[in-house]
């Protein structure tokens, strides 16, 4: 992917339910490419160094999007730091299809 100089508001902060906030970063984006790339700058979750990509491809009768992040654990054992990031891509995943369908 070749990063482009984001043009958008490059971070923002997420409110959690139950308390607690998520400052994260745009890195990189590609409209065409439909692509982009943010880390986290603050967090309560149990990780550091995340870095993650979502991606969107076509595949003709709709899309199909792709998340994933690297990230080290920090505060917990690497399957519960696992676990806290995949509970937030399944979040993630059932909001676009409530937003989109699927």
């Amino acid at each position: 992917m070749e990063e482009d100089k984001p043009t958008r508001t490059t971070t923002r902060t997420l409110h959690l339910v139950g308390g607690g906030t998520v400052v994260e970063k745009l890195t990189a984006m590609d409209d065409d490419e439909k692509v982009y790339s943010y880390e986290i700058l603050e967090s309560p979750l149990p990780v550091k160094g995340y870095k993650a990509t979502l991606r969107v491809h076509e595949d003709g009768t709709g899309s199909k999007v792709e998340w994933s992040s690297d990230f080290e654990a920090v505060g917990a054992s690497n399957d519960d730091a696992v676990k806290a990031i995949q509970d937030i891509y399944d979040a993630g995943f059932e909001n676009l299809k409530k937003i989109f369908g699927g």
